[in-house]
């Protein structure tokens, strides 16, 4: 899933934004990835047909679904 993916590029591994951006980029590009920083969520959608939530629990757990 991108939102999880995302989710752990940043904040797992740390990486930019842009750099996750481009990591969980598919083909075609119909996805959009929302980065919540300061809540330590990333949302994955496709217009308005799919939409998934991943979070940043900890550094044992990583990020999850919701």
């Amino acid at each position: 899933n991108g939102a999880r993916m995302g989710c752990s590029c940043m904040f797992v591994m740390n990486m930019s934004e842009d750099y996750c951006r481009q990591w969980v980029k598919a083909s075609p590009d119909v996805a959009k990835l929302t980065f919540d920083v300061a809540n330590k969520q990333v949302e994955a959608s496709s217009f308005i047909s799919w939409a998934a939530r991943a979070r940043w629990v900890d550094a044992k757990h990583g990020c999850v679904l919701e």
